[in-house]
């Protein structure tokens, strides 16, 4: 392997968490707050049961790819095998378990440095990383390890094909902040699903509910992505009361009366992230000092989620 250690970053879906399943768009972008990389166990790391941990897991997850048979032709896994008795184990900030791609980061960092196949095609990639990101979660999507892979944000359609996308990125700081809001509590993606899909689309009929959620995520792509944050807040305050009053089981106990008071003195527009139940919640808001003084004042634990402007950090050359 390359002894450059190339950094991935965490992700965010900003939208499309459960509703992507039921034909719903996504937006999903990368999240510079937290980062990995690959490394080797050295004299400073030998003792660190972190690093030996990971290096394991690693091995486990090596095991995995080469017995699927999966990847002839697309993954050096002679090599990967290789790389691992050697003590390469993946240093990572990214939060397990709170919906900001994780295991994704481990894919994208695996795929980077030992693929074969460099396709530069979104949609073959995001097959690809569904597939490797199955030993994890039992299924994927592969819209996490694609976002941290190209390191752009990313729109994902109602069939999920994913392409390119520009956040708009407001000079006035104050204009639409967004927040990661920590409920203290990892998350169960697996059991979240099974529960979600048997509510809203029982025996596979989508019942009228989930066609409601579908049209106000769609929605909130739209005037997010258009820059229109007047009609954003009034479809995600929408969209917040939706998932409130239908999605009960996803919020934390500790952190429905944050959610329901700021929806109610409007100071911020709660939603889940990820699988919910856990792990991180997005907090927006019109203006960013009313909301930190707001969860400061409800001793709710969070960070403020900042973008890069367009093209000031380097994008993997992928096609669409």
């Amino acid at each position: 392997m390359n002894n450059c250690h190339p950094t991935f970053y965490a992700k965010l879906l900003l939208f499309g968490e459960y509703s992507i399943l039921l034909g719903s768009s996504a937006l999903s972008i990368p999240l510079k707050h937290f980062k990995a990389s690959f490394n080797y166990i050295d004299n400073q790391t030998s003792n660190s049961k972190t690093a030996v941990f990971s290096n394991q897991q690693l091995k486990k997850y090596h095991n995995f790819l080469k017995e699927s048979g999966n990847y002839d032709g697309i993954l050096d896994l002679t090599s990967f095998g290789n790389d691992l008795e050697k003590g390469l184990y993946f240093q990572s900030s990214i939060p397990q378990s709170y919906g900001l791609g994780s295991s994704g980061a481990v894919v994208a960092a695996v795929y980077s440095a030992y693929s074969i196949d460099k396709t530069t095609e979104k949609e073959k990639l995001c097959s690809i990383f569904s597939d490797m990101e199955a030993w994890f979660h039992g299924k994927s999507s592969g819209i996490d390890p694609l976002t941290i892979f190209v390191n752009q944000p990313l729109i994902f359609d109602k069939n999920k094909k994913p392409g390119a996308v520009e956040i708009p990125v407001n000079e006035n700081q104050d204009n639409v902040a967004i927040f990661l809001i920590d409920t203290d509590i990892q998350g169960k993606t697996n059991v979240m699903v099974r529960n979600f899909m048997e509510k809203f689309a029982p025996e596979g009929n989508i019942s009228a509910k989930a066609i409601e959620f579908v049209k106000l995520t769609d929605m909130c792509i739209d005037f997010y992505i258009k820059g229109n944050s007047s009609q954003f807040m009034q479809t995600l305050k929408s969209l917040s009361e939706f998932q409130f009053e239908n999605m009960q089981q996803l919020i934390p106990e500790n952190i429905k009366e944050t959610w329901l008071l700021g929806l109610d003195n409007n100071k911020l527009i709660m939603k889940i992230c990820g699988s919910g139940g856990g792990g991180y919640l997005l907090g927006f808001a019109n203006n960013k000092n009313q909301a930190i003084e707001f969860l400061k004042n409800m001793h709710t634990g969070f960070i403020e989620v900042r973008f890069a402007k367009a093209n000031s950090t380097k994008k993997q050359d992928i096609t669409s």
